[in-house]
């Protein structure tokens, strides 16, 4: 996710230096002072590491590649507009469900707290924050006189981000299922500080809420 996310948000900082349409997405709430998740991914990456006693940060995996890549080629046409698209995908989920995952995910990763991606800082009520992200939805497309084209050009990076993530997903979940398989008898032996079997299964419940969820949206 961190790579994906750090892409997104990058995209849409330049963006706001260059265009009306995404002054008026990014900065009419500061969204990137408190919706932005690549910072408490980030924090999440070290935590973990420290805790598997990782030497370094794993490689992105090649659907979180493809949609970092999808992220890059949206914004290199017709002003980076798809890029509304993706910010509805990614952030209103974050908003409206994503959340929801936090207290599982916790129980699954042994942390006495929610990780920090799951928690959101509102600077104002819930409800309040997802008008006022509507609302800067609309904001962008009055900034391109709500051209029919660039509304087309939003809607493909909507569903670009929904097929994509889903992808990621998907993958997250078949990787899972392949650390579970039952190790050699010099895997067991070697055994490790923190018992990643359980962890495994425990992100595999996640994973299966997370993917019906995308699933869901998808159909």
């Amino acid at each position: 996710h961190l790579h994906f996310y750090e892409r997104l948000e990058q995209c849409l900082e330049e963006k706001k230096r260059q265009h009306a349409w995404a002054q008026a997405l990014v900065g009419r709430n500061q969204h990137e002072t408190w919706l932005w998740r690549s910072a408490p991914l980030a924090a999440d990456v070290r935590r973990l590491e420290e805790q598997m006693q990782l030497a370094s940060t794993p490689p992105p995996s090649d659907a979180a590649r493809r949609y970092a890549d999808a992220i890059e080629r949206d914004a290199q046409h017709s002003d980076g507009f798809a890029l509304v698209g993706h910010f509805y995908t990614r952030f209103l989920a974050d908003l409206f469900g994503g959340t929801m995952l936090g207290a599982p995910t916790r129980l699954a990763l042994r942390w006495p707290s929610v990780p920090s991606y799951y928690q959101l800082d509102f600077p104002k009520p819930r409800r309040i924050c997802i008008e006022d992200a509507y609302g800067a939805i609309n904001d962008a497309f009055q900034a391109v006189d709500e051209d029919d084209d660039m509304k087309r050009v939003a809607l493909s990076g909507a569903s670009e981000a929904f097929r994509h993530n889903a992808n990621v997903y998907a993958s997250v979940r078949s990787t899972s299922e392949e650390l579970q398989a039952p190790a050699s008898p010099p895997e067991a032996a070697a055994g490790g500080p923190f018992p990643r079997a359980p962890l495994v299964g425990a992100v595999q419940g996640v994973l299966n809420v997370a993917v019906g969820y995308v699933g869901d949206r998808l159909r």
